[in-house]
């Protein structure tokens, strides 16, 4: 006989009873005026005749038939759920549950929303799983509880009922179970967990601490998130500040590398316009003589000028990429950066200084350089007008070579 139709059956014969027990967990008694009649109107049903007037059925004969909600709770297993279920008196009517397609039936009827069987299956199921959690230190199956123990919050029994306790219908332990199962597994998570168990469930009684980490476990795990991700945050802000102080020594390397070329170039300049402005002098009788050195000078003094340009691009360049990789820490990092600002500030300084210093080494160089055409001048025979003229000219020129170009505005992001 089928348990859908067995239950269907033991619930319609109860109703035609004076009265029904469980009888040592093990068999259901009904009671009957005309016992014989009622037994003959049900052959497929096998009954034991206790006294005169009772039938019982002996449930061991029937696997996964159970009287009502509270022997089914106090009987189940894991076992239990691999085979369909069949509960006798469930809320004034019958409960089957099918085992392949976890369909619960009431009353004939499809109950979707009806979360009793699979909350009992679930819970059993997570209680297993909870056992092998690095949360607990260890479980006591004599004590029926597990015990958490933390350098920081203590120590905590969370204890368990001898008897599977029954949910709220609202509280689907699927889910949970489906979300205890997704959790980060890794030991400084479960620590923020074991931290949180402890604190929210030290003041709860042994025998309920465990459902109700059940019933709180979205809460612990939300709780376990938010610190785990500060955790990992600060982890990986830590090793963002190591590598950046890193890439720093690289960018004042960088720096230096220029500061080194611009003192190569420097050095050069006094050298340059001493010895041209002492041969233009000594050549003030010999105007070709003299007319080759300052062309000489000229032709110098703005490759000299465009060189300073190029270490200026390089200097600035060097600016706009720092720029660029703090912008790019600001977006992706989620914590407070302004160790990274200051850490950024030294080197800005140092750029800063440093195209300083070319923006007046090129005006420097532009003036000497007037200086020394000045010089030239007094000396030849061309006309004051023309000798403003070819002045304002080389100038311009010089300066051109100094300055086109670097009024991009990417470069001065900073």
């Amino acid at each position: 006989m089928k348990l859908n139709d067995l239950v269907t059956g033991l619930h319609e014969l109860a109703g035609r009873s004076v009265s029904h027990k469980l009888d040592s967990g093990e068999s259901i008694v009904f009671k009957f005026d005309n016992r014989d009649e009622i037994k003959n109107e049900f052959p497929n049903i096998s009954f034991d005749k206790i006294g005169k007037e009772e039938l019982a059925i002996n449930l061991t004969d029937y696997p996964g038939l159970f009287y009502d909600k509270v022997s089914f709770l106090q009987y189940c297993s894991n076992r239990t759920f691999e085979t369909d279920i069949g509960i006798v008196f469930y809320d004034g009517s019958y409960l089957y549950f099918e085992a392949n397609t976890k369909t619960t039936i009431i009353n004939s009827t499809a109950a979707p929303t009806d979360n009793f069987i699979e909350n009992a299956q679930y819970y059993l199921i997570l209680r297993e799983e909870f056992k092998k959690s690095k949360v607990v230190s260890y479980h006591s199956s004599s004590n029926r509880e597990y015990v958490l123990i933390s350098p920081e919050y203590g120590k905590l029994t969370l204890g368990y009922p001898l008897v599977v306790p029954e949910f709220p219908n609202n509280v689907i332990l699927k889910e949970k179970y489906a979300l205890y199962e997704s959790m980060n597994k890794t030991q400084e998570y479960e620590a923020f967990l074991k931290g949180h168990i402890i604190k929210l469930l030290g003041s709860y009684e042994h025998d309920q601490a465990f459902p109700e980490f059940i019933k709180r476990l979205n809460h612990l795990i939300e709780a376990s998130n938010k610190d785990y991700e500060i955790f990992v945050n600060k982890f990986s802000f830590e090793k963002l500040k190591e590598n950046f102080k890193k890439e720093r020594d690289e960018y004042f390397s960088a720096v230096r590398d220029l500061i080194n070329q611009l003192l190569a170039k420097v050095v050069a300049i006094p050298v340059s316009i001493s010895a041209s402005a002492l041969a233009v002098y000594n050549l003030k009788s010999d105007p070709v003589g003299a007319t080759v050195v300052v062309v000489a000078y000229v032709i110098y003094s703005l490759f000299t000028s465009y060189l300073f340009r190029l270490l200026n691009y390089d200097v600035l360049e060097l600016r706009h990429e720092l720029t660029k990789e703090i912008e790019m820490i600001k977006d992706s990092s989620k914590v407070e950066i302004k160790i990274l600002e200051l850490e950024a500030a030294k080197v800005f300084r140092k750029i800063r200084t440093l195209n300083s210093t070319l923006i007046i080494l090129q005006l420097l160089l532009a003036i000497l350089s007037t200086v020394v055409l000045f010089v030239y001048f007094q000396f030849t025979l061309i006309p004051t007008n023309y000798s403003i003229l070819l002045l304002a000219l080389i100038l311009d020129l010089q300066l051109a070579f100094s300055f086109f170009g670097l009024n991009n505005k990417r470069y001065f992001t900073q």
